[in-house]
C-alpha cells in the first residue's frame, strides 16, 4: 500500500484500530507521567492540522478526513485497568485513580564496572528486606 493511500484508511475502515486491540482484556495499560503524554499529544495534534491545512491547500486531501485519533478518546474506550505513574502526587484532568500508592525510591550509585561492589550493594538491599527493579 502505498503512502498516499494510508490517507484514506479511515473511509475503508467503520471503527478505527489501535494497538490495543491487539492486547487481551487483562492487559494493564501503563501510562509514565500522563501530563507529559497529554502536552505531547496537543503538540502532535498542531502538527496534524498544520500537515492537513497544507495538504488541502495543495488539493491533496480530501475535507474532514481523520488520519488519527485522539488518545483521551482511545483512553476513555478502554475497558482495560490503567496504571498511571507520575513523580509528584497531583490529579490530572480526566482521570479518576481507583487506589493511589506512593512509591519510595533512590537512584542506585554508578559501579563503574566494578562488580563486587555491585553485587555487595545487592546483598546489603537483600538483608535489609529491599526490593530491587532494574
Amino acid at each position: 500500500m502505498t503512502q498516499e493511500m494510508t490517507k484514506y484508511l479511515s473511509y475503508f475502515y467503520e471503527k478505527p484500530a489501535s494497538l490495543l486491540d491487539y492486547t487481551s482484556q487483562d492487559t494493564i495499560i501503563i501510562l509514565d507521567e500522563i501530563s507529559r503524554i497529554q502536552e505531547m499529544e496537543e503538540q502532535l495534534e498542531q502538527e496534524e492540522a498544520d500537515w492537513t491545512i497544507s495538504l488541502l491547500e495543495e488539493g491533496n486531501i480530501l475535507h474532514d478526513l481523520s488520519l488519527s485519533f485522539p488518545f483521551q478518546e482511545l483512553i476513555n474506550q478502554q475497558s482495560r485497568s490503567i496504571l498511571y505513574y507520575s513523580l509528584f502526587l497531583r490529579h490530572v484532568q480526566q482521570t479518576n485513580p481507583q487506589n493511589i500508592v506512593n512509591v519510595s525510591s533512590k537512584q542506585m550509585q554508578n559501579f563503574h564496572g566494578q562488580m563486587n561492589v555491585l553485587a555487595s550493594e545487592i546483598e546489603r538491599y537483600k538483608n535489609s528486606n529491599t526490593r530491587l527493579s532494574f
